[in-house]
């Protein structure tokens, strides 16, 4: 049959025609769009692999659809065409390579997929451990606040509800007890507890084997449901976790431990911290939750330490307080007897020097009438040892201010070579009586006028000068004043006494020397003491009394020294002393005396 044969054949049945004619158009517009898709997802993602093996299925789908247009020809044209041929020919061609290409295209393509599950459970993986390392990270600074808190404050009950309280919301413990050593140091009694589930005040014996498990334990010991440590409580019963841990908590130093009356310092040095988990919890501990554990333990210990020190320390401020003002109060009490102790002693010595004046008085009285010659001399004696009673009694009264800090010494301008002659000549009349020669020696240099305390010089001088005419039974007593040079005494040991040179100062020297009984060296260290015997052959004993201690201590004040030197028994002594007076160039007026308080206590 020819072509023309077969079209008038198609042509009896047009609308079967007309499908096939639409069915081919169809199906070679879907062959057409096959590599539109192709280019639209390579375009879309540049990193698309087996980009080749795409670019050889988009042509065979052009060569399909350009098969099935050719078959539009074949109702209008002759039907073995040389094109229809050519195209039929190219499609199978191109199909059987693909058929090639998709055998090294489709294993390619389920690797990729087993990659991406992989890839998809590695990045669940790290999802987890992200997690993980997330909620690590918020325990860590849940546990680095709950440290700042209990060791932001230094009260000791204070520190354990916190610790108690912060351990139990960050681990989201069902529970958590503090058990410490008991008075007895033979049970653990229960302190603090979180969710109150456990009777405080419950004991457990401390010789449990456990316990000095924990005990020698740094770390946090795992514990049974059966320990009597959770026992205590009805937790047990319900709690489904055996992941149950202990930590013991060093007791460095606790003496304010009066809650429960525990001991202060107990041979069981450790408390006990117990940690149970949530009801029906299968999760255990972590090993970076349990070293933070341990932490919190560490500076519960070293909190508690702390705050017993600072509470010892404010107690001794306390008590410290108490016996300051006990003792200002005694310290008023004293000031006032003292005060009424030196109203009495000054009434007493105006009293005695009011009934002393009167020893003169009388003997001046008498003078003035008539009496024998012997009558005469002794109420003479009398008159001239007055003088001696009154420097006794400036003896006595000195002591007694130099004691109490009260003494003062007086500053005025005074005629040196007077007051000493004026010394001298109230001691004269008692050498006169022993027959005993008194010189004075006064050296051409000694100023006229100088500044300082005139009566205490006076009372010096005379107190040596008395000694002298005291213990001398016969000779000489000499009295010599000069200018101290301060290059003579430069040679003294540090500890005695150093002499300053000033242009506004002089050092005064007065030497007294006797001929009487003299004194053994080793004795003269003595000599200064109060009520000091001094010895006077062959076995007899004369107190030398307050005047040589109240001369030392004059002297110290004025800033001088005074030394003693004999060279034994029976061979005199002599008597030196140094003290720093002002230069004057002006004779003494009516108003210049000042008084100076004296700090110098010897």
């Amino acid at each position: 049959m020819d072509s023309r044969n077969n079209i008038d054949a198609w042509s009896a049945d047009e609308p079967l025609l007309k499908l096939h004619q639409f069915l081919d158009v169809v199906t070679a517009m879907a062959y057409f769009a096959i590599p539109l898709v192709f280019i639209y997802f390579i375009r879309l993602s540049p990193p698309l692999p087996h980009k080749t093996e795409f670019i050889y299925s988009g042509i065979v789908a052009i060569f399909c659809g350009a098969y099935y247009m050719t078959n539009l020809w074949k109702y209008y044209q002759y039907l073995d065409s040389e094109v229809t041929v050519i195209l039929k020919g190219c499609s199978a061609a191109m199909l059987w390579l693909a058929i090639l290409v998709l055998n090294f295209v489709f294993p390619d393509l389920f690797t990729l997929k087993r990659r991406e599950l992989s890839l998809k459970n590695k990045v669940e993986e790290l999802t987890s451990r992200q997690n993980v390392m997330l909620r690590q990270v918020n325990t860590r600074i849940s546990f680095n606040k709950l440290i700042h808190e209990i060791r932001s404050t230094v009260d000791g009950k204070s520190i354990l509800k916190s610790a108690v309280v912060g351990l139990g919301n960050i681990l989201n413990l069902e529970e958590c007890a503090l058990w410490f050593p008991s008075q007895t140091n033979r049970t653990l009694c229960l302190s603090h507890c979180l969710r109150g589930t456990i009777p405080l005040g419950s004991t457990v014996p401390m010789s449990l084997p456990v316990l000095a498990e924990i005990f020698g334990s740094v770390e946090p010991v795992r514990i049974s449901l059966t320990c009597p440590l959770v026992r205590a409580t009805s937790i047990c019963e319900r709690c489904m976790s055996p992941d149950v841990v202990a930590v013991r908590v060093p007791l460095l130093h606790l003496p304010f431990t009066d809650y429960y009356n525990w001991l202060s310092t107990s041979a069981t040095s450790y408390a006990v911290m117990v940690l149970i988990p949530p009801l029906g919890s299968i999760t255990k501990f972590r090993p970076d939750e349990l070293e933070l554990v341990g932490a919190v333990a560490e500076q519960v210990a070293v909190a508690l330490a702390h705050a017993s020190a600072v509470e010892e320390s404010v107690m001794a401020r306390d008590q410290l307080r108490r016996q300051n003002s006990s003792l200002a109060i005694t310290l008023r009490n004293m000031e006032m007897a003292l005060c009424n102790s030196v109203l009495w002693r000054d009434g007493m010595f105006n009293q005695i020097f009011a009934l002393q004046n009167i020893i003169p008085f009388l003997s001046s009285f008498l003078l003035d009438t008539t009496l024998t010659p012997e009558q005469r001399a002794l109420v003479e004696t009398v008159l001239k040892s007055s003088t001696l009673l009154d420097a006794l009694m400036e003896n006595v009264r000195d002591f007694v201010r130099l004691d109490d800090g009260s003494f003062e010494l007086s500053t005025q301008i005074f005629d040196l070579s007077a007051t000493i002659n004026q010394v001298v000549d109230k001691i004269k009349p008692i050498a006169e009586v022993k027959k005993l020669s008194l010189a004075v020696s006064l050296a051409p240099n000694l100023p006229a006028y100088a500044v300082g305390d005139e009566e205490h010089l006076m009372q010096i001088i005379l107190n040596i000068l008395a000694n002298a005419v005291k213990f001398t039974k016969e000779g000489n007593i000499s009295i010599t004043a000069s200018i101290a040079d301060p290059l003579s005494f430069r040679n003294w040991q540090p500890h005695r006494f150093r002499m300053v040179p000033s242009k506004n100062h002089f050092y005064l020297k007065v030497q007294i020397e006797d001929s009487g009984c003299g004194i053994e060296p080793q004795e003269i260290p003595r000599i200064f003491d109060r009520l000091v015997s001094r010895q006077r052959p062959p076995t007899s004993f004369v107190t030398c009394g307050l005047g040589l201690p109240i001369c030392k201590r004059l002297v110290n004040i004025m800033e001088g020294n005074i030394w003693v030197e004999s060279e034994g028994l029976d061979r005199g002594t002599t008597v030196t002393f140094i003290v720093k007076l002002r230069k004057s160039k002006r004779g003494p007026t009516s108003g210049l005396g000042t008084k100076s308080k004296s700090g110098v206590n010897v």
